[in-house]
């Protein structure tokens, strides 16, 4: 239950870090083409939610992979060699 809650929290903070760092206020510069800043702020919202989805759905895979059926197959490297 420990590394649910911890991978909850390290993927919020993740998330915050993402948003924090793409939705920040650009720079003024002076745009020269209207379609640039369209595609600009498109690119803005989507670019961090998809490398937001891509930590979320590894994350629950490999919560899957560890304690889910596939966690059956898995082999413990320290039990197989106790003195």
């Amino acid at each position: 239950m420990e590394a649910i809650v911890y991978t909850f929290l390290l993927v919020a903070t993740l998330g915050i870090i993402f948003f924090a760092i793409f939705f920040r206020e650009p720079p003024r510069i002076v745009k020269l083409f209207y379609l640039i800043e369209e595609i600009m702020e498109i690119s803005k919202f989507i670019f961090p939610l998809f490398l937001w989805f891509v930590l979320v759905i590894a994350t629950i895979y490999s919560i899957y992979v560890g304690f889910g059926y596939p966690s059956k197959r898995l082999r413990d490297p320290f039990e197989e060699h106790e003195d």
